[in-house]
């Protein structure tokens, strides 16, 4: 469960599929949600993941910190499957980063999610599930003559501790368990080429631009 303390936790990615929550509650009434919380348990983190603690309480004169380490958990389903909730997050997510963070104007709902398979990373432990991790895959045939995976996207707040790779491997492992045998194609932005070759990802073209972005049609076979 969420520690209820009357104010929003912070959340911090861990890598490999974990996030903490942290509060921070005054013994007085006085509630503080702090991201300083987040760097002293982060150092502390290894220490506590090898001892397999899910949880501490720690306690002081003057607070109480609750900690909370959540997993992300992997979905992947068809258009038909997503609820009313998940459409929502998705789309909130990716106009979150391709059009607000990118500042890239373009046509987002594009007609291909109907047919795509939808994976979806969420964190576990909360109330709201946030949605952390979303890839688009379509079937051979609908835009290369392999499967392919697009809106590739994970949130701000969990980058930098390998979700993104998670992401990935997660959704190279659907699209071979649905179309197997299948070439995998993305058509990648230029700066993130090292990431995806160490996939095994091989670039098939010349750099070309895509909404005012440097892009590589990329592909790994089967």
């Amino acid at each position: 469960m969420v520690p209820r303390t009357g104010v929003e936790p912070v959340t911090c990615p861990l890598g490999g599929g974990r996030a903490i929550q942290l509060c921070h509650r005054g013994l007085w009434g006085r509630s503080i949600a702090s991201p300083l919380l987040v760097f002293v348990y982060s150092l502390q983190d290894h220490i506590f993941s090898r001892l397999g603690l899910e949880w501490r309480l720690f306690e002081t004169a003057s607070y109480c910190l609750e900690v909370l380490v959540m997993e992300i958990v992997w979905s992947c389903l068809r258009f038909d499957e997503l609820s009313t909730k998940d459409l929502y997050r998705i789309l909130q997510l990716r106009a979150e980063i391709f059009i607000v963070e990118q500042e890239c104007v373009y046509q987002d709902v594009d007609g291909f999610d109907q047919d795509a398979l939808h994976v979806m990373g969420h964190l576990s432990g909360s109330d709201e599930t946030p949605l952390v991790c979303y890839s688009r895959l379509l079937p051979p045939g609908a835009k290369y003559d392999g499967a392919s995976i697009g809106r590739v996207v994970t949130k701000t707040s969990a980058r930098g501790e390998g979700n993104g790779k998670a992401l990935m491997v997660n959704s190279l492992a659907f699209c071979k368990a649905h179309w197997p045998g299948k070439a995998i194609t993305i058509s990648a932005q230029q700066y993130l080429q090292k990431f995806y070759t160490e996939l095994g990802f091989e670039a098939k073209s010349e750099p070309y631009d895509e909404d005012g972005i440097p892009h590589l049609r990329m592909q790994l076979n089967p």
